[in-house]
């Protein structure tokens, strides 16, 4: 289990849903904007894996935008006329993360933080730092932000020329 550097034994996250059901959390720290995206702006692009979903001009930078739940190898984004993101920076990498809905932030107890087990495997558990039970006990992926910026699953906006 990977607890990120520099926290506490609690931090703020940000709750939010990949597909239809899966509940997921990222640390706060890491998330530079909400962003509602409209799907006739996303420039798509050739030659990139499926859940890359294209770029997006955001900020005067082209911004990567992938499908989080088919770069987990979970439900993929179910796209509509917008679609929502989740800008992550990592020192000075910026990737777009396409959810299904965003929910609040609440503060989270490491203590209860379990263990990523043979449970969850293949494209997920590189990105898993951990998981909680809900209340109703759902499962909670608690993901490693720096793992899924850093990921070489997807481009760095340098490796493409936008025409």
């Amino acid at each position: 289990m990977v607890v990120p550097q520099g926290t506490a034994n609690s931090e703020g996250v940000l709750q939010f849903q990949v597909g239809r059901g899966q509940h997921a959390l990222l640390p706060v720290a890491y998330v530079m904007e909400l962003l509602s995206v409209p799907v006739a702006s996303i420039l798509p692009v050739p030659h990139v894996p499926d859940y890359v979903l294209g770029t997006y001009q955001w900020s005067g930078e082209a911004l990567w935008l992938v499908d989080l739940g088919a770069m987990l190898g979970l439900e993929c984004l179910e796209l509509g006329e917008e679609a929502v993101f989740l800008v992550l920076q990592v020192g000075g990498q910026r990737l777009g993360l396409g959810v299904q809905a965003v929910g609040d932030m609440v503060a989270v107890d490491y203590q209860n933080l379990r263990s990523p087990t043979t449970l969850f495997s293949g494209r997920l558990s590189p990105f898993l730092n951990g998981f909680w039970l809900g209340a109703h006990h759902e499962v909670h992926l608690f993901l490693n932000a720096e793992a899924i910026v850093r990921s070489e699953m997807f481009l760095t906006p340098a490796a493409v020329v936008l025409e």
